[in-house]
């Protein structure tokens, strides 16, 4: 962070400060391995490529250096990030460059996403649940794999398995049909293949659905079909047996629309299944009775029953204790056996909602528990009018009807607490595993999520989320949350008392820069000269001295405390004073001596003083640091060429004999 001093050497000195903001404060998170702008109510994918900038009004000419690529009226700049360089390494170079006065990222502009399929308008219930506005999320990731323990997926249909594309939502190698005792043989009634088509349809590919999870034209999900028999009526036995190979196969979502009678070794498989971090969803069952069904009454799975266009209960719903959610059921529109699609009710259509939802929050958090899952999906869905709820639940609807647009935004890990650490702070990080499973001080961690702060930090503990940290030393930090070696969400702090990068000359001014990136936390500076201290209350304060070279000592405070001092020179009265004005467009510089209210001195005054003399002079190119040019000129004033020197930004040194060093930048 750069603070500007103004000095006006004249017998007294003025001093104050003006700390550009650089732009609005914005959090940038990782989705799937990309990037978004996270906002309080949104998220919008970060333009990787382009920055926005605003200069600071005493530069004159933007650096040469900038590559922009469009401007307007008000001064605002867009360029693009040099080739090779992250952006977020750029801004921040260039938010440490005095010469800018904003800098921020952008986002790109959305509406919400309105997919291609063509029977997308029959789809009523991605309106009601909000899956357009979770869709500008997250479409998927074909890493995430979905049992579908049903009758069987048809994987030749287009909307489902290979079409006109390269590729396939249904794996034909990793499920298992226990009919025929094999891996997959085509299926010959339609419901599992409708679950599926709910559940993850290619999405955005002109054809057919959109499914919950289904890609945006690119794979979004890999579901693993099992077929437990071919018609609406099949036996249990081997129920356990798939939940069993789903787990460990890699299913992170295993989706039951049917049921069974309670079975002691299906509750095995299903405790087997959430202790491997499995969520099971569950449809409750379609007799309209007041009690759900086994396994979705199984205290391990989330159970799903129907709501109708009105949001309320289906009537063929079953409902009562143990229902988590309810998920539109009615006249729901989607993929059936050979190609075709057809409408129908039942919260076996339901389940696979919440299940491609659920596919959606691991999208964006991969280290959700299900636990976690079916608390996010309690807490985020849709209060339905017409219910009373005693401790947010009720019989007939649960929690609510599902809301996915909230259960993804609610599903990041988000790093809370304050932006300053002095000795010690607690932070609370939302939606993390269980402490078994979390790896400290590492960002590649075997069990998968790791929490890793910056060098000037210490974990002091870490429980359920409750993180402490120590300071070691002054400076910025940051904290950060992997999963796989991939981070996942970041905060940055301000940690200790300030530190003053360096105080120099900029014009007629003095800069002081200290290194609080965040450029909000610098409270206070004063500037002691001897015995005499010189606080800056409303950013203004003058010294009156004597004529003369003095060593001053600066310095910066904040919550935390006082930086060190930082010493430096200041010269008040008799000093040899220059001016530069440039350029003009054959590269002429002109040097003006001036007084120390920088008024050009008269002819008189400057046939008196030193005349004849010659001072150095050096010419650095501000972005290489390399000294391009190097000579001599008139104390009194002249002009230099420096035609001959490439186009950009330099630092015109001057060093008379009898007085501190002057500096200028230049645009040449």
């Amino acid at each position: 962070m750069k603070k500007i001093v103004f000095l006006i050497a004249f017998l007294s000195l003025f001093i104050s400060t003006n700390a550009g903001n650089k732009g609005i404060q914005q959090t940038i998170k990782r989705i799937d391995g990309k990037r978004y702008i996270v906002e309080k109510t949104d998220s919008y994918a970060l333009n990787e490529h382009i920055l926005l900038v605003k200069l600071n009004p005493i530069v004159e000419q933007a650096p040469e250096e900038l590559a922009i690529v469009n401007s307007n009226k008000l001064g605002f700049l867009y360029v693009a990030v040099p080739e090779g360089i992250d952006i977020e390494e750029y801004a921040n170079d260039l938010k440490k460059d005095d010469r800018f006065d904003i800098v921020e990222f952008q986002g790109e502009i959305k509406c919400c996403f309105i997919p291609t399929d063509s029977y997308y308008n029959s789809q009523w219930y991605i309106d009601r649940i909000n899956l357009d506005e979770a869709w500008d999320i997250t479409t998927g990731n074909y890493n995430i794999k979905v049992a579908v323990i049903d009758t069987g997926v048809d994987a030749d249909h287009c909307d489902l398995g290979y079409g006109n594309d390269s590729y396939s939502h249904v794996s034909t190698t990793l499920g298992y049909d226990y009919t025929a005792n094999c891996t997959y043989q085509t299926p010959s009634y339609f419901h599992g293949t409708f679950v599926a088509g709910v559940l993850g349809a290619k999405t955005n590919n002109g054809v057919g659905v959109a499914g919950v999870s289904g890609g945006n034209n690119s794979a979004g999900i890999t579901i693993i079909p099992y077929c437990l028999g071919n018609s609406n009526i099949f036996y249990s036995i081997h129920l356990a047996d798939a939940i069993i190979d789903a787990v460990d196969k890699g299913a992170s979502i295993i989706n039951i629309s049917l049921s069974s009678l309670h079975d002691s070794s299906v509750d095995s498989a299903i405790l087997y299944a959430y202790n491997h971090n499995v969520s099971i969803v569950c449809a409750t069952k379609n007799e309209g009775e007041p009690s759900i069904v086994y396994p979705a009454s199984n205290q391990y799975t989330i159970a799903v029953g129907a709501s109708g266009r009105n949001d309320h209960r289906c009537s063929f719903s079953n409902y009562g204790i143990g229902l988590d959610i309810v998920a539109p059921g009615d006249t729901i529109f989607n993929t059936v056996l050979s190609n075709g699609y057809a409408s129908k009710f039942g919260n076996s259509f339901s389940a696979p909602q919440v299940s491609g939802v659920i596919a959606l929050m691991l999208s964006v958090n991969p280290s959700l528990q299900p636990n976690a899952i079916r608390n996010i999906l309690r807490n985020t869905a849709t209060k339905v009018s017409g219910y009373t709820y005693t401790s947010g639940w009720n019989q007939e609807v649960g929690y609510g009807r599902l809301d996915a647009y909230a259960a993804v935004s609610g599903s990041f890990i988000n790093i809370s607490g304050a932006n300053m650490v002095c000795t010690q702070e607690i932070f609370s990080i939302s939606n993390m595993p269980t402490d078994s499973l979390i790896t400290l001080n590492t960002n590649n961690s075997p069990t998968g999520v790791s929490i890793l702060v910056s060098p000037n930090l210490n974990i002091y503990s870490y429980s359920n989320g409750s993180l402490t940290v120590r300071k070691i030393s002054n400076g910025n930090g940051y904290i950060r949350v992997y999963y796989k070696g991939n981070l996942i969400a970041e905060k940055k702090v301000w940690v200790g008392a300030p530190v003053i990068n360096n105080v120099y000359k900029f014009g007629m001014n003095y800069v002081i820069e200290t290194d609080d990136a965040s450029q909000a936390y610098d409270d206070s500076y004063y500037i002691k000269v001897g015995n005499r201290v010189f606080p800056m209350p409303g950013g203004m304060f003058s010294i009156f001295l004597p004529r003369g070279t003095y060593q001053a000592e600066a310095y910066v405070s904040n919550a935390c405390g006082e930086s060190d001092p930082y010493y430096t020179q200041i010269v008040i009265g008799n000093n040899i004073n220059f001016s530069v004005s440039n350029v003009s467009p054959d590269g002429i510089v002109t040097i003006t001596r001036t007084d120390d209210n920088g008024e050009p001195l008269p002819r008189e005054v400057l046939d008196t003083e030193d005349k004849g003399e010659n001072i150095p002079y050096t010419l650095t190119n501000s972005l290489t640091g390399r000294v391009v040019a190097r000579g001599m000129v008139p104390i009194a004033g002249g002009t230099l060429d420096f035609s001959k020197q490439s186009k950009g930004f330099y630092v015109l040194t001057l060093s008379p004999r009898k007085s501190k060093e002057q500096s200028f930048r230049i645009s040449l």
